[in-house]
């Protein structure tokens, strides 16, 4: 404990704690937030609505390629869902969560974009077009 004289000549107790929150970590620019949440809701509404495409609309039967690949989106929205959640959190604002929840968002948006792929090619086969 640090000691400091108050305005009356008392000595009031200074914590360790309060000195270390004056040399906190750096916090986000105002609208980072804001922008990955935004960013995330587009790319989960994307691939929320392709996967109700692909497993309800899409001409073709089930196969293992296509249910592969409906279950790589679906795990891509949960990543992204994931993101979501982490992005929403207080605790957004320090820069080590926020670089993880970044990367959370990529690699959901990476696996989203390999399972739709994965679908297209399987349409493309199995509706005998390139």
């Amino acid at each position: 404990m640090l000691r400091a004289a108050s305005s009356w000549g008392e000595e009031t107790a200074v914590s360790e704690a309060d000195d270390r929150d004056a040399r906190a970590e750096p916090r986000l620019p105002i609208g980072y937030r804001q922008a990955i949440v935004t960013s995330i809701a587009l790319f989960l509404s994307l691939s929320i609505a392709f996967l109700r495409f692909w497993s309800f609309e899409a001409p073709g039967s089930l196969t293992l390629a296509s249910t592969g690949s409906a279950m790589l989106t679906g795990a891509g929205i949960v990543l992204l869902l994931t993101a979501l959640f982490r992005a929403l959190d207080v605790r957004d604002d320090a820069l080590p969560h926020y670089r993880v929840t970044v990367r959370i968002f990529f690699l959901g948006v990476v696996v989203v974009i390999i399972g739709a792929t994965i679908s297209w090619i399987v349409l493309a086969i199995e509706t005998g077009s390139s």
